[in-house]
């Protein structure tokens, strides 16, 4: 029998973040379910989109910070790169 989550785990989580990197606009669209981050990526005309659960984000980078990090928190981390207008390199 598994262990109940906490609510909050099962909570939906959206944002949307608009990226400008060498004078090109693009929209990234993030959604978060429990442990999955759906990333989808417009550009022009064309739409990119990738599921991705946050533990393999975890593995990969090697940022010790990201240990740490919910959905939420990652999706909080990639937008104030966005607003600091800094480069986001997923």
């Amino acid at each position: 029998m598994e262990a109940p989550v906490p609510t909050s785990m099962n909570q939906e989580i959206s944002e949307t973040i608009s990226i400008e990197q060498d004078n090109i606009k693009y929209i990234l669209t993030l959604n978060a379910i429990k442990d999955i981050i759906s990333f989808n990526l417009k550009y022009n005309s064309n739409n990119y989109g990738k599921k991705i659960p946050l533990k393999e984000i975890k593995d990969k980078e090697s940022k010790s910070v990201f240990l740490q990090f919910t959905c939420k928190d990652f999706i909080d981390y990639l937008k104030s790169f966005s607003n600091m207008k800094k480069n986001i390199f997923i």
